[in-house]
């Protein structure tokens, strides 16, 4: 018995190899067949673990607890089956034992039958109301049919048993987080991690809720935690990526997307994730292997590449489709059916906006015009924020002109509930699946009639959203079966404001190093859009012009970093001299800058919107490539809006050969440029009023005839 003591003690003082000596020395038991088992699951080690758990029970047949462990071994190697089949052979040996009851219902809630796994924990609660564990998990399993207030209750319930209860206290915070509770949840993480401060999983969620209340630094440092409680974890490596990256730590955040994919190449979205940081600092190190590995995926898997990750990526209508439906599907699967709402009938029609970005933003310079001008003896219009910005001029305009501007924190079920009793005839979705969105609104329901507009070129893949606005340009007749929305049509898409606030200062070509006879053509699109093909397509368009320069948007100096190096790389250093940097600025700074570009090369196939818009708008034109989808025939939408079909290309080859005449025949590029300037005051296209009245018009015709119906 001396031995088989010192053995343990050795087990405890983890010097394993010392316990396995004595061990060796001794006679076969229960007791050192379960000594073994343990040493074997600390060294991860499941298979052997079940070996000696299995050899322990022929001494001890009817011994629950080594019962139980033999399960649990079971289950760490995914063997969820043989683990019920030995759980059960427990209960023959005592029907109603409360730990073999609650391991069962664990299992069942792994191989996601919830409705079983529920009635084991009920039977526990039968004997004993105040088991915290069958109390824990009832609220785990409600919490997986999207029941979250009644979740809540049942983790409440657990913690008021026990207070100490670490693993109640982090399912609540889970539960919080999910309705973006976050304060809420980092009471609850916090309040987990006082009684534990070694589970990896909750430091993680902490670290998320953190972030998305911009708590980076506390933030930053309980995901380094938990990686280094659990290096293996990629979900760990990926939630502190997205950290990094909305900071703009890119390097960084390459560094933890790219461990994810070593750890599991499967990663759901890791792939999509990596390559969108990579395109946020034009680190095209590797781009065209990951790039073809997400082609090659997307047919046959539905968790390869995010919407948003997709628009800059992908040229095929169909595959945009199939990449949002499963998006949308990924994002409600736990949400509970809502079917149509009653429109309720009031004195004016009330219309909601919601948008994460009210506020210095091009959604917010796109749009305060229209909230503005909309006709108030028809319309009631209400501005519901995603996200409690900070005031500046765009949202202080905004909040002026709404009738009613709400701010809301979080999408609970009272959140979703206040939102319906506004009795919005019609919402208007300005997010779409870009930054700070909550598809959970609307995947509720919150209006008879839900639209998206603006925030995302492309459809959202869901049912949920009744219409998308377009015109026949971006999404002609013949595409629209790649739409799950119906289509409105506008005469043209894009509302644009009438007066921009632009800076009074005069650039000139020399202000930023250029010489003034140079031709400058600019792309001022965002870095993600760029790519390594349209980087040798412009340097194609500077080798036909030896007097032209090219003036790119660097969002960081990492970026230009990596642009340059790429051009020296791949076309050598003397390039360099002819390429150049708008780097970031305020609005009207940036509006100025234009006065010294000649001619803007848009990007595909992601065009630019507002910059486009801003570039034409200062009378610089816009040379585009249109192309097979929403986000690629941008452009063109607005080019065939000014009426200018000549600077619509459908090729690279004609793509480079329009920018390069214009840049070398200066005759032919003046008369395009004061036919655009002519054509800027004739347009209805930056002439918010006009575009207010065709779309009232639609949003009166929708409710005309959803009461019909």
């Amino acid at each position: 018995m001396k031995n088989i003591e010192i053995a343990i003690s050795f087990f405890y003082q983890k010097k394993y190899s010392d316990a396995q000596k004595i061990l060796n020395s001794l006679p076969q038991s229960s007791i050192s067949n379960q000594i073994r088992a343990f040493i074997a699951i600390e060294e991860k080690n499941f298979a052997s673990a079940e070996k000696f758990f299995i050899r322990a029970l022929k001494f001890e047949p009817n011994n629950i607890t080594i019962i139980c462990n033999l399960a649990k071994a079971q289950t760490d190697q995914g063997k969820l089956d043989s683990s019920i089949k030995t759980l059960k052979i427990g209960l023959d040996i005592e029907k109603n034992n409360p730990k073999i009851l609650i391991a069962l219902g664990e299992i069942y809630i792994k191989k996601e039958l919830i409705d079983i796994a529920i009635q084991f924990f009920e039977k526990v609660l039968e004997q004993n109301s105040n088991n915290k564990e069958a109390l824990n998990n009832i609220g785990v399993c409600l919490s997986k049919f999207g029941n979250s207030s009644s979740a809540l209750e049942y983790f409440q319930k657990a913690i008021l048993v026990d207070n100490n209860f670490s693993e109640a206290w982090s399912n609540k915070g889970l539960v919080e987080q999910s309705q973006s509770k976050h304060k809420l949840a980092i009471n609850s993480f916090l309040q987990s991690i006082k009684i534990n401060n070694k589970c990896a999983k909750t430091l993680n969620n902490l670290g998320v809720s953190l972030d998305l209340t911009n708590n980076f630094i506390d933030a930053k440092n309980y995901f380094v935690k938990s990686i280094e409680i659990s290096p293996n974890t990629p979900e760990f490596y990926n939630n502190y990526g997205n950290c990094l990256l909305k900071k703009g730590y890119y390097q960084e955040a390459i560094s933890c997307f790219s461990k994810v994919l070593q750890i599991n190449r499967d990663f759901p979205f890791g792939l999509g994730t990596l390559i969108h940081a990579k395109k946020m600092c034009c680190d095209w190190f590797d781009y065209d292997k990951i790039v073809n590995q997400i082609y090659f995926k997307i047919d046959y898997s539905n968790k390869v590449v995010q919407p948003f990750q997709s628009l800059s990526l992908i040229q095929n209508e169909n595959q945009l489709l199939k990449i949002s439906t499963d998006w949308a599907s990924y994002v409600c699967e736990n949400l509970p059916s809502i079917g149509k709402l009653k429109n309720q009938l009031n004195k004016k029609i009330r219309v909601g906006y919601f948008s994460a970005d009210f506020r210095n933003h091009p959604v917010g310079f796109q749009i305060y015009e229209l909230i503005d001008l909309h006709d108030r003896n028809l319309f009631e219009i209400y501005g519901i924020s995603l996200i409690n910005h900070p005031d500046d001029e765009i949202k202080t305009k905004l909040r002026a002109s709404f009738d009613v501007f709400l701010e809301i924190e979080d999408c609970s079920g009272d959140v979703i509930d206040s939102i319906r009793n506004l009795g919005l005839n019609i919402a208007i979705d300005l997010t779409g699946y870009t930054d700070g969105c909550q598809p959970t609104l609307f995947f509720s329901r919150i209006a008879p009639v839900q639209i998206h507009y603006i925030g995302f070129l492309g459809t959202l893949g869901s049912n949920h959203y009744d219409y998308i606005i377009a015109d026949k340009v971006l999404i002609p007749p013949s595409s629209k079966a790649n739409y799950k929305e119906e289509i409105i049509y506008l005469p043209y898409y894009q509302v644009n404001e009438s007066k921009k606030n632009v800076s009074s200062i005069n650039y000139l070509k020399s202000d930023f190093g250029i010489d003034e006879d140079k031709f400058v053509m600019c792309c001022l699109n965002n870095s993600y859009k760029l790519s390594p093909e349209l980087i040798m397509i412009w340097l194609k368009i500077l080798d036909n012009n030896i007097n032209s320069v090219l003036v790119l948007y660097g969002n960081c100096e990492i970026t230009i970093s990596n642009i340059k190096r790429f051009v020296e790389n791949k076309f050598g250093k003397h390039y360099l001299t002819r390429l150049f940097f708008f780097e970031p600025i305020e609005r009207p700074k940036y509006l100025s800058r234009y006065k010294v570009c000649d001619l803007f090369l848009d990007t595909w196939p992601y065009c630019g919107g507002v910059t486009s818009s801003d570039a034409l708008w200062s009378g610089v034109p816009v040379i585009t490539l249109s192309g097979n989808t929403f986000s690629s025939r941008m452009g063109a939408s607005l080019l065939t809006a000014l009426d200018m079909p000549e600077l619509i290309t459908y090729s690279s080859e004609e793509y480079i050969l329009l920018a390069s005449e214009l840049s070398l025949n200066k005759e032919k590029f003046n008369k395009l440029k004061s036919k655009l300037v002519k054509n800027l005051s004739n347009s209805n296209l930056y002439k918010p009023g006009i575009f207010t009245k065709n779309f009232e018009f639609e949003l009166l015709k929708l409710v005309h005839d959803f009461n019909l119906n």
